[in-house]
């Protein structure tokens, strides 16, 4: 059991250095000053995330799994690579991809918090983390990007209206 968690909040912390990597990216290729802002304030929360999830690793005497952030960075770094050739410049398919792929690891991220939520009393070290107030912020961070998933599939895809 404690292998199986230790691994799972490592594979989380593998998908954070990911979403920085990305949101990084998305930041960088901007279309415009709101999108940028919106971009590095993510960016600084998924960084954030990312260094309180260490610390509850490190808490439950865990340890941080470095290979596999590694891991992660190289894989997320391959798929913006194929990401950035699917379209003549990053504001197309790509970009709308990435987009995705935040949003989705966001969506996991909710879920961790609501799993770490629902195991915590065993684990007397986690006390005084507010997993519940950490879920609602993920939460908050969904509803954003999704936003901005919805936009860039409409400015990818257009409006097909069923013609």
């Amino acid at each position: 059991m404690k292998d199986d968690l230790e691994r799972y909040l490592n594979d989380h912390l593998a998908g954070a250095a990911s979403g920085v990597k990305l949101a990084k990216h998305l930041e960088e290729t901007a279309n415009n000053t709101e999108e940028k802002l919106f971009y590095r304030d993510l960016v600084a929360e998924i960084e954030n995330d990312k260094s309180l999830l260490t610390e509850i690793i490190e808490a439950a005497d865990f340890k941080v799994g470095r290979v596999r952030s590694a891991m992660s960075s190289s894989m997320s770094s391959a798929a913006m690579l194929r990401m950035d050739m699917h379209g003549s410049e990053v504001g197309e398919l790509g970009r709308y991809e990435m987009t995705e792929l935040l949003t989705v690891g966001i969506h996991g991220k909710i879920l961790l918090w609501r799993t770490l939520g629902g195991i915590q009393p065993p684990f007397s070290v986690w006390r005084h983390y507010n997993f519940a107030q950490l879920e609602r912020a993920a939460a908050k961070q969904h509803d954003a990007i999704e936003d901005y998933r919805s936009r860039e599939a409409r400015l990818v895809f257009g409006s097909t209206g069923g013609d």
